[in-house]
């Protein structure tokens, strides 16, 4: 089975809390302030979608099942012999900015 090694950003008790605290920010008085609003929610959107994505990638790789139908659908559609050479460390950037 593979092991996810933990993210570089950290992780929040509450996913949300960085999107609720947008959202009790003052009305935007300018369209400046409009659209750095826009920014932040982009931002902090982008990274509860990275905190997601992580869930979901270590789930699938703490199944045994789906790790194992994964590896033979690899090996299927492969024009050469996979070789198991060991455990190696990757490093994944997600869209939102977050390596793992």
């Amino acid at each position: 089975m593979l092991t996810l090694l933990h993210h570089t950003t950290d992780a929040h008790q509450r996913p949300f809390a960085s999107l609720e605290a947008l959202l009790d920010e003052p009305f935007p008085q300018t369209p400046q302030d409009l659209l750095q609003l826009e920014q932040r929610l982009s931002a902090a959107a982008t990274q509860v979608a990275d905190q997601m994505v992580l869930v979901q990638l270590t789930r699938a790789h703490e199944a045994e099942a789906f790790v194992t139908q994964a590896i033979a659908q690899a090996r299927a559609q492969s024009p050469v012999p996979l070789v198991h050479k060991g455990v190696r460390m990757t490093s994944v950037l997600l869209l939102g900015g977050t390596r793992i």
